[in-house]
């Protein structure tokens, strides 16, 4: 578990891992869609989410218009 860390300017893989009061300032979040993160008491500013692979293709079958997700290709 990642505890009271701050993330800049990182690409973060979030799959399969615990956060804890941590802060992501203007991050790329990057979920490909396995084991869902834990997020608990964290601060997001300025991140931008992207869904690959499983996630990405879950997506796909959901009609989403007007956001500000993007997938596929996100590394």
């Amino acid at each position: 578990m990642q505890t009271a860390t701050i993330f800049n300017r990182e690409i973060v893989q979030p799959d399969g891992e615990a956060f804890e009061d941590c802060e992501f300032r203007d991050c790329r979040m990057v979920y490909a869609g396995g084991e869902p993160p834990l997020f608990r008491q964290c601060r997001f500013e300025d991140c931008d989410w992207r869904f690959d692979d499983a996630a990405a293709r879950a997506l796909d079958c959901v009609p989403i218009s007007g956001n500000r997700l993007s997938y596929r290709n996100a590394l």
